[in-house]
């Protein structure tokens, strides 16, 4: 049943927002609050979002609704705007409403790495699931290699919404250069923490979590930052991130010492780790010894940089 506005007028705020659905929820919290749509639109702007009349108009018409991930940001600032607890129409959402094909499955460590070398009963020890309730939105790598050609460590920056509720964690997975008793460190930067991980010294696979430093629910949004340094690195020849999740946005940003550069790189893309190479094209460094490639809607697989030092 739709609700009129002589029906929201009777109804209490906190009983709307309760039961929704969402475009009247949406209008109700508007209404209470006393602001017009310019009010709330230039409220927004304040905060760095711009978002048309229009569409706060369809949105609380149910014409539309927020479903990319800026939409997300302004609607959870919507909420401070409106004196709204934290969620309180974002939960109103659901899932999002899924458009043409449905949504490609995550990939499995079986295709992102060669048979005999993978990392599956490290993850199942961290009861590690292919949907773990996280879409990836962007992921950026920043690796750096130094004077003696070896990699001095890998930042990433990675913003995930959540998919589901009670969200806390992200796994990654990560290969030593050389296996041995060493494992690779991982360190939380921005908004998350280590917690559990496991090591394997004969594959040189090193699994573990990243705790988020608050829980998520549907619909929310956080950007992590983390770094991994291998003691073990010795003069690589490649850098490769295998993606088990498409992304809208990737950067690879790989620095190289410019007393140790290489002269040309190779960048490449697999679909799979047993597929043939696609999109290979040659790279070069640029003066301050860095290689910078940036890619939209970018489906699941394997993405890397190879060269040669001499």
């Amino acid at each position: 049943m739709t609700l009129g506005e002589a029906d929201i007028a009777n109804c209490g705020l906190d009983e709307i927002l309760a039961t929704g659905p969402f475009p009247v929820a949406l209008r109700a919290a508007i209404q209470h609050s006393g602001l017009s749509l310019d009010r709330i639109r230039h409220r927004l702007e304040l905060h760095g979002i711009k978002i048309s009349i229009a569409a706060l108009s369809h949105w609380q018409s149910g014409r539309s609704r927020p479903e990319r991930a800026d939409s997300m940001v302004a609607l959870h600032v919507i909420e401070d705007v409106l004196g709204l607890d934290r969620g309180a129409l974002v939960g109103l959402l659901g899932a999002p409403r899924r458009r043409g094909r449905s949504r490609p499955e995550p990939l499995p460590p079986t295709a992102l790495w060669p048979d005999g070398h993978q990392p599956t009963a490290l993850l199942d020890r961290l009861d590690a699931r292919p949907d773990d309730g996280l879409a990836r939105i962007s992921h950026h790598d920043s690796v750096r290699f130094g004077p003696d050609r070896r990699e001095e460590g890998m930042r990433a920056r990675q913003l995930l919404r959540a998919t589901g509720s009670g969200v806390s964690r992200l796994v990654i997975t990560r290969r030593a250069e050389s296996p041995g008793p060493v494992p690779p460190i991982v360190r939380g930067i921005a908004h998350c923490r280590t917690g559990r991980w496991e090591y394997d010294a004969v594959d040189g696979f090193l699994v573990a979590e990243l705790l988020f430093d608050r829980v998520l629910d549907i619909g929310d949004l956080i950007m992590i930052e983390f770094e991994v340094v291998d003691p073990s690195a010795t003069p690589s020849h490649d850098f490769e991130r295998k993606l088990s999740h498409p992304l809208r946005e990737y950067l690879m940003d790989v620095s190289f010492d410019p007393a140790a550069a290489p002269r040309q790189c190779t960048y490449f893309a697999q679909s799979t780790v047993d597929s043939d190479l696609d999109q290979v094209r040659t790279v070069q460094p640029d003066a301050s010894g860095s290689v910078q490639l940036a890619f939209l809607d970018v489906p699941a697989g394997i993405r890397g940089l190879r060269w040669d030092w001499d």
